[in-house]
Parts: C-alpha cells; structure tokens; sequence
C-alpha cells in the first residue's frame, strides 16, 4: 500500500513537472 502511495505521488509530481515544460516551451 505505501509503495503504491508513493508510487501515485511521484507520478503527480512527473504530471506537474511536465505541465511546467509544456508551459515553458509553450511562452518561450
């Protein structure tokens, strides 16, 4: 169970990171 939790949060901050990419190539 805890490895799945960290599993799911680390997937979220990927999720965030990659939204953060997109936006920044997106401005640029």
């Amino acid at each position: 169970m805890v490895k799945s939790s960290e599993d799911g949060c680390l997937l979220q901050s990927d999720v965030n990171d990659l939204k953060l990419l997109t936006t920044y190539f997106s401005v640029s």
